[in-house]
């Protein structure tokens, strides 16, 4: 029942951003068909570890898609305003004509409030408050899809503080709904610090605190217990290189968020950890243009995670996507990829203990309106190899098509688009 009405909203809601000029209307979608050489539906590979990245080129096996729409609440004649926001996700089995259930699913991305020119002159002429559920300061490399730094969420805060030349930020987001466990977040951000032409820096300590009603009153409760941590990040960001960009992060955390969780691109409560946990990752992207006809994306991606009672896993990722338009309209993509990790147990045995490595290499190609690496719609077609090691052997796909095989060939046909 929930979810008709929320398809109900969501039709009216896009009937209304039709018709009235007052609202914005933006969004994403992704769908493909395709098969593998050992039969069935498109398969993915991908290292099946907490890791979440993977090189998307022709390896995203879901139909999803997101609408958003923002709307004008108010504005007066001084320059103040407020603004609605809501975001809403749609993914399908794309299995059926008629699909409800499991097969189809409809979620809430983003539904918060956000305003601004409330706070008179000065430092704080251009900033903005804002709150609710919000997609907040999303880092990510998109050619394997990996949100490195990302704090989306409930939340609420203030930005675009001035500082002079650079700019501050404050948010507090948490999580867990009215559970009684839950994980709370003060993020203090300090961005567009200017560095030298096109080059800015942005740095940013959160703290991380949490812990459940119940806290270690059971052994049943041991898993809801301390949540606390923290995570130092700094980042450059360079504009101008051959038509595009660099950018290179180092994250230092330790805690509950030392294991990825929420920080590095997740919302959702995750079982406690050690305090003594560590980690540190670092994260590198340059896309260039040089030419009309020619761009690409390169990314790496180093983390590394141990506790004091011994476990520690490493993951190493190296990977680029060229593209070449032969016409405006008409490229050849081509996109290499390798991800490596070492899991060790903890001295008392505990944990996983293997090296899976996993290549990936597709061949896509391309239609396009207008030519470019960020041009959408886009319509590939594609060949996608991939290899791997006997220590990933029976994870690296979800159907597990490919069984005992260190191998595996699949193709199909996708379209992408954002707007």
């Amino acid at each position: 029942m929930l979810k008709k009405i929320a398809m109900v909203v969501a039709a009216a809601v896009v009937a209304q951003a039709a018709s009235a000029s007052s609202i914005d209307f933006h969004g994403y979608m992704r769908s493909q068909v395709g098969g593998t050489t050992q039969g069935g539906n498109l398969q993915c590979f991908k290292l099946n570890w907490d890791a979440n990245a993977k090189y998307r080129l022709g390896n995203e096996c879901d139909s999803y898609g997101e609408v958003s729409f923002t709307t004008k609440l108010a504005k007066n004649t001084t320059g103040g305003w407020a603004n609605y926001n809501l975001r809403l996700a749609l993914k399908e089995a794309a299995s059926a004509d008629h699909e409800a259930g499991s097969n189809f699913e409809i979620a809430s991305r983003e539904n918060f409030v956000q305003a601004g020119g409330i706070m008179g002159d000065g430092f704080l002429k251009d900033a903005k408050v804002w709150l609710g559920k919000r997609f907040y300061n999303r880092n990510d490399m998109h050619i394997n899809d990996y949100y490195y730094w990302a704090s989306t969420g409930q939340g609420a805060g203030i930005e675009d503080i001035s500082l002079g030349g650079a700019k501050f930020a404050y948010a507090f987001h948490q999580n867990g709904g009215n559970e009684k466990s839950g994980l709370k977040r003060n993020e203090f951000r300090f961005y567009d610090i200017p560095l030298w032409t096109d080059g800015k820096l942005e740095a940013a300590v959160e703290l991380f605190t949490g812990s459940s009603i119940n806290k270690k009153t059971t052994d049943a409760d041991e898993s809801d217990g301390d949540k606390t941590g923290s995570v130092l990040t700094v980042q450059w960001n360079q504009g101008n290189i051959m038509g595009g960009f660099n950018k290179l992060a180092v994250q230092v955390a330790n805690g509950h968020p030392a294991q990825g969780t929420w920080t590095f691109g997740g919302y959702s409560a995750q079982p406690d950890v050690p305090t003594s946990q560590k980690s540190f990752r670092i994260y590198e992207q340059l896309m260039v243009s040089p030419t009309d006809d020619m761009s690409g994306q390169a990314v790496f991606v180093y983390e590394n995670t141990k506790n004091s009672n011994g476990s520690k896993k490493t993951w190493l990722s190296i990977g680029a996507r060229g593209l070449y338009n032969v016409t405006p309209n008409f490229g050849l993509a081509l996109e290499v990829g390798h991800d490596r990790a070492n899991l060790k147990k903890s001295s008392s045995g505990e944990g996983d203990e293997r090296k899976p490595n996993l290549t990936k290499i597709t061949f896509a190609p391309q239609l396009t309106v207008d030519g470019g690496f960020w041009a959408r719609p886009v319509f590939r077609t594609f060949v996608t190899y991939a290899k791997w090691n006997a220590d990933a052997v029976g994870q690296v796909d979800g159907a597990g098509i490919f069984g005992s095989k260190k191998n595996g060939i699949s193709y199909g046909a996708q379209v992408e688009a954002w707007w």
